[in-house]
């Protein structure tokens, strides 16, 4: 995927669950402020390309690469909730 789709996305919903080039699917968000994930240190600032999430998956930040990304799916979409 570009990388102006996936930020645009994240935007709207930033608890995504994210499908991967040649990896598992993971649960990633963009929202570092509630108390579970400042607990967390942040790595590095991303490479051009790259976006830094959250993964609820391993409880790490993940730097992912946009093109890596085959698909997105927000969270409330999944557990059926309206948003």
């Amino acid at each position: 995927m570009r990388k102006g789709t996936v930020i645009s996305r994240f935007k709207s919903n930033p608890d995504q669950v994210l499908s991967l080039k040649g990896k598992e699917a993971i649960l990633a968000t963009t929202d570092f402020r509630t108390k579970y994930i400042r607990r967390f240190r942040r790595p590095m600032i991303p490479k051009t390309g790259d976006i830094l999430v959250f993964d609820y998956s391993h409880n790490r930040f993940e730097k992912i690469n946009a093109n890596n990304i085959t698909n997105m799916n927000p969270l409330a979409q999944v557990l059926n909730n309206a948003r």
